[in-house]
């Protein structure tokens, strides 16, 4: 038989909710959302979505028949929106690619999440800068190899570089 708090469990798993007080309503409104993204489910809660005005407006309506939300966008980078709603921009990892992080700025602008096309468009993606990089781009600009005349091959370039990088005469 087991206790009344394990029947009022039992009861919630299969959608039964007879612990609650007598008068007190369990809204939809407090339970999990599906939207679907250009032909990809994803399912969250709707407190997550209070953080972006446009896919609170969204769910604000009335579902499709399947009972789900339908978003005409390329689901590949939507997961990344709703981690950044759930996370919120101190604990956001976003991705490492270039491809990624430029269409994942494109959503974020499309969603009205200026943090988040902020933290996507800054992060540097690329190895770590050397300790000594200023004084490295310093030394290139000294050899006047850096940059070409409009007239000049790059072929041309190519050599007087590697002539100042191994200081051998051309």
């Amino acid at each position: 038989q087991g206790s009344s708090a394990d029947r009022c469990f039992q009861a919630m798993s299969n959608g039964c909710w007879p612990c609650l007080p007598a008068g007190r309503a369990v809204s939809s409104a407090a339970g999990p959302v599906t939207i679907n993204v250009g032909g990809t489910r994803f399912t969250t809660s709707r407190d997550t979505l209070e953080n972006c005005q446009r896919l609170k407006s969204l769910v604000a309506g009335a579902p499709g028949p399947d009972g789900s939300y339908f978003l005409d966008r390329d689901g590949r980078f939507f997961s990344e929106v709703l981690n950044f709603l759930r996370d919120g921009p101190e604990f956001f990892i976003a991705p490492t690619e270039t491809d990624a992080r430029r269409l994942l700025q494109r959503e974020a602008v499309f969603f009205g999440l200026p943090e988040l096309a902020e933290i996507v468009k800054v992060a540097y993606c690329g190895a770590a800068l050397p300790f000594n990089e200023a004084e490295r781009l310093q030394r290139l600009e000294g050899l006047d190899i850096m940059h070409t005349n409009d007239g000049e091959h790059h072929y041309n370039a190519i050599t007087r570089m590697i002539s100042a990088i191994l200081d051998v005469p051309i």
